[in-house]
């Protein structure tokens, strides 16, 4: 779209013309070319009302959404691009070659040279210009319209070979005779141009339909008016005439309504204060309804706003307070199944203590179908055979190391006499070595140091003698000298004391920080830990309480299956026996019974282990 595509340039150069610190001077030229050959090449003559009426209709939509894309708050039209274009600063900034174009094709009426004048432009300017090349077919199509529009004016019929010697382009944009034809019935058959061809005597014969709504998009330079302008104008201009006539042919009729004219007027002045008056009243009364108004929607707003908040309030209250309910049930869910999952844990660490080191056959699976006494009972008696079992071993342990270590020391006592005469011999010959050695090195560094000494008698005086004489000539410069040096190391030392304090104030305070920090942090911990602990405590309270009840339910089931054991069992009922027969049974039994058998020992149940020697004391 030719139309939108200007409308874009343009937008974009009213953007970027003022920053010139951004753009340079050559793009703010290249970009005002683009500007002004976009416009021209926006086709001249729209088409008549009466044709392609409905393509009209379909492409307004179009028009909308690419004028809502630009941000224009009307569509564009050549005649606004033209008028932006010459009210700028376009012309200015583009090339001086490029500058005759618009007043050639916009502002002069040449028909006869317009294409002679413009060929130069198009091969020498934008034929070898990339950026502006692709203007050239459009710019063509407008000079040609132009050319027909410039043409219409003067000639009411003209030659096709008069046109196709004027309409001649340089290459690359030359148009072939049939080009030329197919352009001109283009145009005519979308009502661009008012003409028909006559191909008999190969001619354009210019239409004057004094009816045809057809209008240049353009302020273009005219020779005359048409005769479709001519009858659109017709009215007013019959009723410029006519006005005329009746003021020559009437002047009493002009005297008498020039004279009405000043007495409305004069009552217009009469009425004006009263009706300013009127009005300001009405004025104020409509600020004071106004004003009301404004005051009502006010007070309404903000008691909604207050009814508003406090409903968002009693929700956020609502929300928080299902909120609280939701954590709380949430953690005393987690606190059961934590519970559930300790007592879990440890009834399966129970079962698989049982099962690997008694060797029963706990299934880990069944482990919620065993009684708890059970498990308890099975422990005790898992505790009880791990006792006896470790005292065994810890015996034959303790016999064991007590045996080798007694083996130890009576193998060491003959050797440690040996080996403690051999230690003295070798600690006698070390320090006399150590000692000899010491010796010898002390005479060798006397008589060094008594050599060192003659040499430096022999120019102790002649030293001596100089550094008096030098002490003498600079006493006060090494006094100053020295001075300054105390001074400096006074200094020194005061900036490196202050230094060090100004250091061991920050680290103490950054390790203050940091220990109050650590020890908030610990803090914190430990309330977690004893929160943590005293949960555990808890849960562990209440397993011991079950544990215990458990355990007292065993020892109270033992205690009365013991005693239901020792009760003296009564006295079994004897088959009952004939009188003819009891003296026969009673010989038969007297004869059959069976030899006495002596009273097993009483068993105070299971025995203490005796070694073999304690044993063989007993016996």
């Amino acid at each position: 779209n030719p139309l939108f595509l200007a409308a874009a340039w343009h937008r974009y150069y009213n953007f970027i013309h003022r920053q010139t610190k951004i753009f340079s001077e050559e793009q703010l030229q290249s970009v005002a070319n683009n500007v002004l050959l976009s416009t021209l090449a926006v086709p001249i003559i729209k088409p008549s009302s009466r044709i392609l009426s409905a393509a009209a209709k379909e492409n307004k939509h179009r028009t909308q959404r690419f004028t809502n894309l630009l941000f224009l708050s009307t569509a564009p039209t050549r005649v606004s691009l033209i008028s932006d274009l010459t009210s700028g600063d376009v012309l200015a900034r583009v090339l001086p070659a490029l500058r005759p174009l618009y007043d050639l094709v916009e502002e002069q009426f040449h028909p006869l040279s317009i294409c002679k004048k413009l060929g130069p432009v198009l091969s020498e300017q934008i034929a070898t210009n990339d950026d502006v090349a692709k203007y050239g077919t459009l710019l063509c199509n407008v000079i040609l319209t132009r050319l027909l529009q410039q043409l219409s004016q003067v000639y009411t019929s003209v030659q096709l070979d008069f046109i196709f010697r004027l309409a001649r382009f340089p290459e690359p944009y030359a148009m072939s005779a049939a080009d030329i034809e197919r352009f001109i019935m283009h145009g005519a058959r979308r009502g661009e141009f008012q003409l028909r061809i006559d191909h008999q005597s190969r001619s354009v014969v210019f239409d004057t339909d004094p009816f045809d709504s057809s209008q240049s998009l353009s302020n273009g330079a005219q020779l005359q008016a048409s005769p479709s302008d001519l009858m659109r104008s017709q009215l007013s201009s019959l009723a410029i005439c006519l006005s005329n006539a009746q003021r020559v042919a009437c002047p009493a009729f002009v005297a008498e309504k020039q004279a009405a004219k000043q007495a409305a007027v004069a009552t217009a002045l009469q009425a004006m204060g009263e009706e300013h008056r009127l009005a300001t009243a009405r004025k104020l009364v409509i600020d004071r309804r106004k004003e009301i108004i404004e005051n009502a929607l006010a007070r309404k707003e903000r008691t909604e706003a207050r009814e508003r908040t406090m409903r968002i309030q009693r929700e956020q209250e609502l929300e928080r307070e299902r909120l609280a309910e939701e954590q709380r049930r949430r953690e005393a869910d987690r606190l059961k199944k934590e519970r559930d999952a300790i007592q879990r844990a440890e009834s399966k660490k129970l079962a698989e203590s049982i099962k690997q080191k008694a060797g029963l056959d706990v299934s880990i699976d069944d482990l919620e179908k065993l009684d708890t006494s059970r498990l308890l009972e099975m422990q005790v008696e898992q505790i009880e055979k791990e006792k006896h079992d470790m005292q065994s071993r810890l015996k034959v342990m303790g016999r064991r190391m007590d045996h080798t270590e007694r083996a130890y020391r009576k193998n060491e006592d003959a050797l440690l006499a040996e080996d403690y005469e051999r230690q003295k011999l070798a600690d006698k010959e070390n320090h006399t070595s150590a000692r000899a050695a010491l010796l010898e090195q002390s005479k060798e560094k006397h008589a060094h140091d008594v050599a060192q000494k003659k040499r430096f008698q022999r120019m102790f005086s002649d030293f001596d003698g100089l550094r008096r004489q030098l002490d003498e000539g600079r006493s006060e410069e090494l006094a100053a000298e020295r001075k300054r040096m105390r001074d400096e190391l006074a200094r020194a030392r005061d900036e490196r004391v202050a230094e060090y304090r100004r250091v061991k104030a920050e680290k103490e305070e950054a390790e203050a920080r940091e220990r109050a920090e650590r020890e908030a942090r610990e803090a914190e911990e430990e309330r977690a830990k004893a929160a943590k602990a005293a949960e555990l405590a808890a849960l562990r309270e209440e397993m011991a309480a079950q544990r215990a009840r458990d355990e007292e339910a065993l020892r109270s089931r033992l205690e009365r299956e013991r005693d239901a054991e020792r009760a003296p069992q009564a006295p079994a009922k004897t088959a009952y026996v004939l009188p003819s027969r009891r003296q026969g049974a009673a010989s038969a039994s007297a004869s059959v019974s069976p030899p006495a058998v002596s009273p097993a020992p009483k068993s105070d149940g299971p025995k203490k282990y005796v070694p073999p020697a304690l044993r063989r004391k007993m016996q």
